[in-house]
């Protein structure tokens, strides 16, 4: 990592920074170090673990509205009714925290 990388923000509830922050410390790197690390690692990871996809979703939906929870769950009922090939799905721009609004 140098300082010519490109800068990410992005939001995080308090519990999950606390988390990174204690991590790095264990770790002896930087919280930028540590969120990388674990993002590679992730990236890295065979997808196919069903119990480890699931658990980590529903990690995430803590953090959702109630309304978007209703909206996941109706999605991921139409997928599991109506299997798609994702892999060959063109893939868009990426998005940038820049241009979501801020709530």
């Amino acid at each position: 990592m140098s300082k010519e990388d490109p800068q990410m923000r992005f939001r995080a509830p308090p519990a999950l920074k606390k988390q990174i922050e204690d991590s790095a410390w264990k770790n002896r790197r930087s919280a930028s170090a540590e969120i990388i690390a674990r993002l590679e690692a992730s990236f890295s990871k065979d997808w196919g673990d069903d119990e480890e996809v699931e658990r980590l979703m529903k990690g995430a939906v803590l953090t959702l509205s109630p309304e978007m929870v209703e909206i996941f769950k109706r999605l991921e009922e139409e997928i599991r009714k109506n299997p798609v090939d994702l892999s060959k799905l063109p893939l868009g721009p990426p998005i940038n925290s820049d241009t979501l609004d801020d709530e």
